[in-house]
């Protein structure tokens, strides 16, 4: 709607009634629609980033402990070692491959 004008005259004194009928604004088709300013896109990115690091930091953190105990094993049991031993180094390796393999697919 364009915007009007009108002139109205009276008389010294006098009154004169304006009625003003105003239709709604309609959205013109070509309005785009406001762009976000990317900091949400921006905070997330770096969320997921930071997660990344972490997976990636705890996978190798897992994969050289277990591989460290496993050359301790290797070196103290003498092919002989206990089933808690074992265990420990294998859910220490598990764990690692884990976290790790999480990184890959997050990526």
């Amino acid at each position: 709607m364009n915007p009007t004008s009108t002139t109205v005259l009276a008389r010294e004194g006098g009154t004169v009634d304006v009625v003003l009928a105003m239709a709604p604004a309609a959205a013109t088709p070509d309005e785009a629609p406001p762009s976000p300013t990317g900091s949400t896109q921006r905070t997330v990115g770096w969320v997921f980033v930071g997660g990344g690091a972490a997976l990636l930091a705890g996978g190798a953190y897992f994969a050289a402990k277990a591989a460290s105990d496993q050359s301790s094993l290797e070196g103290s049991c003498n092919s002989v070692c206990s089933p808690a031993q074992v265990d420990h180094m294998k859910s220490e390796s598990v764990v690692g491959n884990v976290l790790l393999g999480a990184t890959r697919a997050a990526s």
